[in-house]
C-alpha cells in the first residue's frame, strides 16, 4: 500500500523534541535543538470543507513540498479527492491529526493513503510512530527437509485476514519461536476449491506465528500461539524475499484435520511444523511453492531462523534461557 510514511512532531505550541527521538519520529514542526530534522517553513495549510477547497489546491501541485491538510467536518471523501488530484505530484499530502481510531483509514484512503501524519499529543506519538514504522525486512533461509511423515488427527489452524495475500506471500510458522517455516496462502487456483487469498492453513494450534511487539524497547517481533491470535488483532505477512506487512485477523478457525509432520535442517539449526495432509495446504520452497503431499525428504523450505534461542511464556517472548527440542 503506497509508500512508507512519515511521522512529524508539532512542536511549535511545546517541546516534544525528546519524544520525537525516543520514538523515532521522521522529525518535527519547528527549529530542532538536537539536529533531528525540521519541516519545511515553506508549506501550506488548509482546511478542506467543500470540493472547492480541493480544486483550489491544484494550483499549488509540485510548488510546495507538503500541504496539511485540517478535515473538520467530513474526513474520508474530502482526502479522497485531495489525494486523487496530487497523483505523482512531488507535493506531499499531510494531515494533521491525533485521533488514532482514524490511522489505519488516513493510512490506506483510495490505496495511497497520505504521505505524512502532523501530530502534537505527547500521548499519541508513541501510537502513530509504531504504527507507522518502516516495515521489517527479515533474512529469510533455506532448510533441508530431514524428515516427513503423516501423522494423523491434529487440531489445526486456518487464519483469515482482512486483505488479500500476494502470490508466494503468507505467514510464518513453527513448533520453535526461533526457527519458523513460511507458509503459502491459499492463492493457487485449483478444479476442486474457490481460492482463498485472504487465508493461510497454518498448521497445528501451538505453531508459534510472528505478530508485531506492543514494546518499544523490545524487539519489534512478537510471537503468539495460533490457537489465542483472534478477530482484530495484528498479524505479519511476509513474502518469499522477506519482506513484511501488517494485517489484521478476520477470524481464525480450528478444526481436526490429518497433518503430516516435517523437520528440516538449517546448518546446525532443526526445527518442526505440522501441516494439514492436504493439496490445497502448500509451504514455499526454493522453487515456488509447493503442496504439503507433494514434499519429500531434499526439498528445501523457506524458513526464518534465529541464531539465540527464544523463550516464551503464554506465547510472549521473554528474556530467559530456553532448551526445546
Amino acid at each position: 500500500m503506497g509508500k512508507e510514511k512519515e511521522v512529524w512532531i508539532d512542536c511549535s505550541k511545546k517541546d516534544l523534541e525528546e519524544l520525537a527521538i525516543k520514538y523515532n519520529a521522521t522529525g518535527i514542526i519547528g527549529k530542532s535543538k538536537k539536529g533531528i530534522k525540521s519541516f519545511p517553513e515553506n508549506f501550506l495549510e488548509t482546511e478542506i470543507r467543500s470540493q472547492a477547497d480541493v480544486e483550489n489546491l491544484v494550483q499549488y501541485r509540485d510548488k510546495v513540498p507538503y500541504i496539511i491538510i485540517n478535515l473538520p467536518d467530513w474526513k474520508v471523501i474530502p482526502l479522497e479527492y485531495a489525494l486523487g488530484a496530487f497523483q505523482k505530484s512531488s507535493t506531499k499530502i499531510a494531515i494533521k491529526t491525533n485521533d488514532t481510531s482514524l490511522l489505519e483509514t488516513f493510512k490506506g484512503v483510495i490505496e495511497m493513503g497520505v504521505d505524512a501524519f502532523i501530530v502534537n499529543d505527547p500521548d499519541k506519538i508513541q501510537n502513530f510512530c509504531q504504527a507507522l514504522s518502516p516495515s521489517l525486512e527479515l533474512k529469510l533461509s533455506y532448510a533441508e527437509i530431514t524428515d516427513i511423515k503423516n501423522v494423523g488427527m491434529g487440531k489445526r489452524a486456518c487464519v483469515d485476514t482482512i486483505m488479500s495475500f500476494k502470490p508466494g506471500e503468507g505467514i510464518l510458522i513453527g513448533d520453535l519461536p526461533n526457527f519458523m517455516f513460511l507458509a503459502d496462502a491459499e492463492t493457487k487456483s485449483n478444479m476442486f476449491v474457490n481460492t482463498r487469498d485472504w487465508r493461510v492453513n497454518a498448521g497445528a494450534a501451538r505453531h508459534y506465528t510472528l505478530v508485531p511487539s506492543d514494546d518499544p524497547q523490545k524487539p519489534a517481533l512478537g510471537r503468539k500461539y495460533l490457537d489465542d491470535i483472534k478477530s482484530g488483532d495484528m498479524i505479519i505477512a511476509v513474502d518469499s524475499h522477506g519482506k513484511t506487512r501488517l494485517t489484521h485477523i478476520a477470524a481464525t478457525k480450528t478444526e481436526y484435520r490429518p497433518l503430516t509432520f516435517i523437520k528440516a535442517k538449517y546448518e546446525n539449526l532443526e526445527g518442526t511444523i505440522y501441516q494439514q495432509t492436504a493439496e490445497t495446504v502448500r509451504l514455499i520452497t526454493e522453487n515456488d511453492s509447493v503442496p504439503v503431499t507433494q514434499l519429500k525428504k531434499g526439498d528445501k523450505l523457506r524458513v526464518y531462523v534465529s541464531e539465540e534461542p527464544i523463550a516464551t511464556h503464554f506465547g510472549q517472548v521473554i528474556e530467559e534461557f530456553v532448551s526445546e527440542k
